[in-house]
């Protein structure tokens, strides 16, 4: 953890938005607080993918093979996991799906790989909005996991990536304003090292504990949370020093 109120040190992207700045699990985020226990709550993480072997080693969850870009297949993994779940209604859902496209400039990109970008990242989030939208409790709190990219200086060369989080981040406040009975954010969270982007962090950019993300995640689903309904929020930003700026954030 680092606490500053100007540029995170050696970084020239972040500009922390609280002024403590989190790389790690503490503790007013901790799961194991009573006040951020789910106990009788129906958790959907979308961690949908092609390979069902993969999934199943990485979770112990319900677990679906889907294409993302299709969206025949969205509506049928969707419907085999909520038999699974006995048919309740969602009361939080997380979408944390897509793909990385490959790095480029945007003169002379390749269009097969632009293409693929759009498909799983946009198509896939818009797909997976329309099968889970009447599957919702009526309140239910929507978590689209997104990208710092898509509002931070510019990165070289992921322009593509970008792009494609902007769009999505724009379609979430739509479904917002469309539904204000529901609680919908978008997160950023963080730069954790996954198979996905272990390669790609830019230089100087610190990494994050792979449970941060999942720690501020439970923070965001409390009634602690609520100011922060349609908005967009890192893991990073310090929950105490939020909270303290409700009202402006409101």
């Amino acid at each position: 953890m680092s606490s500053n109120t100007g540029l995170y040190p050696g970084d020239r992207y972040f500009k922390p938005f609280t002024k403590t700045w989190h790389n790690k699990p503490y503790p007013q985020t901790s799961p194991l607080l009573p006040e951020l226990r789910t106990t009788g709550s129906v958790v959907f993480i979308a961690i949908f993918g092609r390979r069902i072997d993969k999934l199943q080693g990485e979770t112990t969850a319900i677990v679906e093979a889907i294409d993302l870009s299709q969206s025949t297949t969205v509506d049928a993994a969707f419907v085999n996991a909520m038999k699974k779940a006995a048919e309740s209604q969602i009361d939080i859902f997380i979408h944390n799906a897509g793909i990385l496209q490959t790095n480029g400039a945007a003169a002379g990109y390749d269009y097969d790989n632009f293409r693929n970008g759009l498909d799983f990242n946009l198509t896939g989030a818009f797909n997976t909005i329309q099968t889970m939208l009447p599957l919702l409790a009526h309140q239910a709190k929507v978590f689209l996991i997104s990208s710092c990219i898509a509002h931070v200086s510019l990165m070289p060369s992921s322009w593509a990536y970008a792009a494609t989080k902007i769009a999505n981040t724009k379609m979430s406040d739509y479904v917002q304003a469309e539904n204000p009975n529901l609680h919908v954010v978008n997160v950023h969270p963080g730069v954790v090292n996954t198979d996905m982007n272990a390669s790609t962090e830019p230089e100087g950019v610190r990494v994050d504990d792979v449970d941060l993300p999942a720690h501020f995640l439970a923070w965001l689903e409390s009634g602690d949370a609520e100011f922060l309904k349609g908005k967009f929020v890192w893991v990073n930003w310090d929950v105490v020093d939020l909270k303290d700026r409700a009202d402006e954030i409101k």
